[in-house]
């Protein structure tokens, strides 16, 4: 699938029950990111454009999801020609535009955003806002099948936040602290934001911190993936921490 004249970048590919696949991809410089339906053949059946035509800086795809119903959840990182925001859609099954949001600090740069469809029938949106910056902040944010706004977490001082949903329609959510602790917190909370637990692990002697994924198993263990850099050391490490759905530590 060739729709950009620079490097390419891959944000998110899925296949539908009916075997038509979904692709978001974009061009790692001021083109549109671009997400494309395909027939099981690889035939492109429609493309939708992202980002901004006004945009002087990158924009990027994100990850995108498929609705029972066919639509399509997607997102990218936004840029309107002075800094980057964020972005997320919902598009019919023919690529029509069922809504578009656009959020981001109007001083500083957003990124990082990541999507997901509940089986509650909630969109679940999140970002860092502030990158790079000393008010820097992890945002997770609830949004009915309409786009309508519902509720907002956010974590002063963390960054990269990532969530996944428990086998018990619950919900966790990571986020970390690269500088002034390296830390990671870890929070569990239902359909309506009410937080259930807290649990934050701290990191001595690393010097760079950052979260690459979390998963949660059919039993429920949530397994967070992340980068880390030791004081004193040239390379960097992977670290693995797994806790339970309640927050309990099992190891790292």
């Amino acid at each position: 699938v060739d729709h950009f004249n620079n490097d390419y970048d891959v944000g998110d590919i899925e296949v539908a029950e009916d075997g038509t696949v979904l692709f978001a991809g974009s061009g790692l410089s001021t083109e549109r990111p671009i997400v494309v339906k395909m027939d099981a053949n690889l035939n492109t059946l429609w493309a939708y454009n992202m980002g901004s035509p006004a945009a002087t800086g990158n924009q990027r795809a994100g990850e995108l999801e498929i609705a029972s119903d066919g639509s399509v959840i997607a997102s990218a990182e936004y840029h309107d020609g002075s800094q980057v925001d964020v972005q997320f859609v919902r598009l019919q099954q023919n690529g029509g535009l069922v809504y578009e949001k656009i959020l981001g600090d109007p001083t500083t740069n957003d990124a990082g955003p990541k999507v997901m469809l509940g089986s509650d029938g909630y969109t679940y949106f999140c970002y860092t806002r502030g990158k790079f910056t000393l008010n820097v902040q992890a945002r997770l944010s609830q949004y009915d099948a309409a786009g309508n706004f519902q509720w907002n977490k956010q974590e002063s001082g963390y960054q990269e936040p990532s969530f996944v949903e428990t086998p018990v329609g619950e919900f966790a959510y990571a986020c970390v602290q690269d500088g002034g602790g390296y830390s990671t917190k870890f929070s569990g909370f239902d359909t309506s934001g009410t937080i259930l637990w807290n649990r934050t692990l701290t990191h001595p002697n690393v010097d760079f911190h950052s979260l690459d994924e979390l998963v949660c198993d059919d039993e429920g263990y949530l397994t967070a993936l992340s980068y880390i850099s030791l004081a004193g050391k040239v390379d960097g490490d992977w670290l693995v921490t797994s806790l339970t759905n309640g927050g309990v530590p099992l190891y790292e």
